[in-house]
């Protein structure tokens, strides 16, 4: 007798969205955004950089980017810690 919907097994739970990635005992989403804005050498990793901003992670953070939170390279820059003569990637 071929199975039914109601007859194939227990039912499958809808999946779980993934949790943001914390350290240990950080209680809120914004305490990793904190953690980089104390280091920011923490946002830059070989593949990507994180945004400090918006915490939005980018293969090259572009002037076009920046330019929604209203601010230039250069400002981000200034404002972050960065070296003004380096690229944002």
């Amino acid at each position: 007798m071929p199975l039914t919907s109601r007859q194939s097994g227990p039912p499958v739970p809808p999946p779980v969205p993934p949790m943001p990635a914390r350290a240990p005992g950080e209680r809120s989403a914004a305490a990793p955004l904190a953690r980089l804005r104390a280091d920011p050498r923490q946002a830059v990793q070989q593949d990507w950089i994180r945004c400090l901003v918006c915490a939005a992670s980018f293969r090259q953070l572009t002037n076009t980017h920046l330019r929604s939170h209203g601010m230039t390279a250069d400002e981000y820059k200034r404002q972050f810690g960065y070296n003004r003569g380096r690229p944002l990637m």
